[in-house]
């Protein structure tokens, strides 16, 4: 709500009322408000992620997959960075990394937080699936009283999404446990027969990884003690919605070109002791 009264994004207050005659397969109670965002929309990451690589050859990037970065090596004139298929030299370097930044500059220490998340899918009844359709139901955020966080979108030809938007558990990027346990399964299915009025069955459910800083707001810097390295963690499990204007904002970085926005908020030091 601060972030669209502060940005002049359009949007309307919802009381229960409200929020049941807009989109009657919510279960909502009398103290339950919305903030309603006319404009919303969806990303499809898949496509998103083909359109940048697509772009990138089309402007002379190469691109190299299923390589793993074993060590960074910095100087201020040179960076080497090694690889298990071999060793690449350049006079700047991004360090975007997820969860594995800090294995890639261990030195920094950053109190980056990766943690094990879970996201579900389910079938709707063909006979109520408009209900859990794009013309009934919105994407969702929801904050709940008990503090859980969860956030989903209708169903739109693969079933309905819903995730907890909560930290989940600490894990290692390495070695992430990617089966889901029947108590998580019914957990979610507790919070979708609470907080909606149409019945759902369990399609599948995958695991994906938050890295998150301790205030969950990104890293976008220099590296302090190399000025021809950038960190990049426009992450804390909100930032892919951001990827093209952070991509713009490394390049200029790269290039030294001026930046119209204001970084001090991402600032490194902040997350430094």
């Amino acid at each position: 709500l601060n972030s669209a009264k502060t940005y002049n994004i359009d949007h309307e207050i919802l009381d229960q009322q409200n929020i049941l005659s807009k989109f009657p397969s919510f279960n909502s109670d009398e103290k339950t408000i919305g903030v309603y965002e006319h404009r919303a929309g969806i990303l499809f990451p898949e496509k998103c992620v083909e359109t940048a690589l697509t772009m990138s050859r089309q402007n002379g990037v190469k691109l190299n997959f299923n390589e793993t970065v074993t060590s960074i090596n910095k100087s201020p004139n040179l960076v080497e960075i090694k690889t298990d298929k071999g060793l690449y030299t350049a006079q700047k370097c991004i360090i975007a990394a997820g969860p594995w930044m800090n294995k890639l500059i261990p030195e920094l220490n950053l109190p980056l937080q990766t943690t094990r998340q879970v996201l579900f899918w389910y079938d709707i009844d063909e006979t109520i699936k408009k209900q859990a359709g794009p013309e009934k139901l919105p994407i969702f955020i929801w904050n709940t009283e008990s503090g859980r966080h969860f956030y989903g979108f209708p169903d739109i030809g693969n079933g309905f999404k819903i995730a907890f938007h909560d930290k989940g558990e600490i894990c290692d990027p390495d070695n992430v446990n990617r089966i889901v346990s029947t108590e998580e399964i019914e957990e979610m299915n507790h919070i979708i027969h609470s907080y909606f009025k149409f019945k759902v069955t369990f399609k599948e459910a995958v695991t994906c990884i938050y890295t998150n800083t301790p205030d969950d707001h990104f890293i976008i810097d220099r590296h302090p003690h190399c000025d021809n390295i950038i960190i990049a963690s426009p992450c804390s499990g909100h930032g892919f919605k951001f990827s093209s204007v952070i991509g713009k904002i490394l390049a200029d970085k790269a290039l030294d070109n001026y930046i119209e926005f204001d970084l001090s908020p991402f600032e490194l030091k902040r997350c430094l002791n």
